[in-house]
């Protein structure tokens, strides 16, 4: 049959199976939805069942980041463990650079670096003090985070530190550190002697600058989202002025150079979680964990057999296998989230991905320049705070693709599923691009920067997903 018939088939059916899904999710016999009102061969049937799924805890120890955010700082949490992180920055090399004026006397006034955070998590009446190192050692190419940044920070100098305490509200926060005048002296010199240097990102690191090690050192209260970690080299220029009177004066005025981060240039990230091994532990309540950013995630894992039985189900609609076919036309997950500890700081991610665990590997890297990859994978809805749950509207596309690709056919003509069907949730973030007049539209799938956790609640035995199927006859 043709697919487009079928789509409006299956269209008016499923309208009718509304009113009747709800006395035929939790039915263990599968039943066939009004097998004894059609036809013996009716063009198509549909019925409603159920797979049963499982949900443990798992280590993610690594996440692609293609976020501009980075996080520093330590925090201490009773309910999902500590968290300590920081990062390697690189900055941008600006082609063609000079200095905009001539600085007076070739001197440098000051070199700062500076972090500029968006929000602070945890206990924002503690001090905290951070580090800054220069890097010296090659970095690699890569998005990936790491727990361990030691190779690369072998012969790193310390430029400065600085004591702070964090503001407690959203938006945007600076933090400035001194640091030697060399390091814009060596700018100054080099805009002037080798310009080449400049020229290239890959001629701007290994010449100039490598990268920025920004860590925390006291202070286990608070982890701060920092998006802006930047250089500004300050200094004075002499120019001339129109008085009041008309005469030439000579004045002197500040200037400054700065050479940021940005979302091009990847970041290398630090992310420590201590007693994870507590949460991976099974659970006799049906609990599982997340806790990002990489930390443990939740995996649910529904078992071939199971996914053979409903194939088996679908064939019994017909003894006719050869010319029969089906597909999975609405399956609707929702995840419930119990009621976070009062102790702890950590709050739900806003969105869950739903994906295969096989395709992670590749889905962050590639997501963004392969939008075919949109379709291996779910967003949830928004948390809901009232209801505290995750819902996915339609999962059965990841279902029934799993299910064709991982079929065969054995000597008597029927199929079964040869590999489990494993998902990993994993929270995340949308990076939208709008236009005006609408609403924008979701470019990019990227996985959350942010400290964020959540226990979910499953049942001690698992669950039962419901779906709802079509059998057809492929027809001419």
């Amino acid at each position: 049959m043709n697919r487009n018939i079928l789509h409006t088939l299956r269209t008016a059916l499923l309208l009718a199976l509304v009113g009747l899904w709800g006395l035929t999710s939790c039915n263990d016999d599968y039943s066939s939805l009004g097998g004894s009102l059609r036809p013996e061969r009716d063009l198509v049937t549909a019925r409603g069942d159920s797979l049963r799924f499982t949900a443990e805890t798992v280590l993610i120890d690594s996440i692609y980041s293609r976020s501009d955010i980075s996080l520093l700082g330590q925090i201490s949490d009773p309910i999902f463990g500590d968290f300590e992180a920081s990062y390697i920055s690189r900055l941008q090399c600006a082609p063609g650079f000079t200095f905009s004026y001539q600085p007076l006397e070739n001197r440098i006034d000051s070199v700062t670096i500076e972090l500029t955070y968006l929000s602070a998590v945890g206990d924002t009446t503690t001090w905290g003090k951070a580090q800054v190192y220069e890097i010296t050692q090659p970095l690699p190419k890569s998005r990936y985070s790491t727990s361990d940044l030691t190779p690369y920070l072998q012969g790193a100098k310390l430029l400065g530190e600085l004591t702070y305490l964090p503001s407690d509200t959203s938006g945007r926060h600076g933090l400035a550190m001194r640091v030697p005048n060399e390091l814009g002296e060596r700018f100054l010199r080099a805009s002037r002697e080798h310009p080449e240097w400049f020229a290239t990102q890959e001629a701007f690191e290994s010449h100039l600058l490598r990268g920025l090690y920004v860590t925390s050192t006291t202070g286990t209260g608070h982890i701060l989202s920092v998006y802006s970690t930047a250089l500004r080299i300050f200094y004075t220029f002499e120019t001339t002025e129109k008085s009041s009177t008309g005469a030439d004066s000579t004045v002197y005025k500040p200037a400054w150079e700065v050479f940021s981060n940005n979302k091009s240039l990847y970041a290398l990230h630090s992310l420590r979680h201590s007693h994870l091994e507590e949460l991976l532990q099974p659970s006799s309540e049906g609990r599982s964990y997340i806790k990002s950013p990489a930390g443990v995630v939740t995996k649910l894992t529904c078992t071939k057999e199971e996914l053979s039985r409903l194939l088996h189900q679908y064939e019994q609609m017909s003894g006719d296998k050869k010319d029969f076919d089906w597909v999975i036309n609405e399956a609707k997950l929702q995840v419930s989230a119990e009621t976070p500890n009062v102790d702890t700081r950590l709050n739900p991610p806003p969105r869950l991905l739903l994906i295969p665990k096989d395709s992670v590997s590749h889905f962050f890297a590639s997501s963004i320049t392969n939008p075919l990859l949109a379709s291996s994978s779910f967003v949830s809805g928004s948390f809901s705070v009232l209801e505290r749950n995750y819902t996915f509207s339609n999962v059965s596309h990841l279902i029934e693709a799993h299910m064709r690709r991982n079929m065969v056919t054995d000597a008597d003509g029927s199929h079964r599923v040869t590999r489990d069907l494993e998902f990993l949730l994993i929270p995340v973030a949308t990076e939208v691009a709008s236009t005006p007049g609408s609403a924008g539209q979701t470019v990019a799938v990227i996985n959350l920067m942010y400290p964020s956790a959540v226990q979910l609640q499953w049942g001690a035995t698992g669950f039962k997903l419901g779906v709802i199927g079509t059998g057809f006859y492929n027809r001419r």
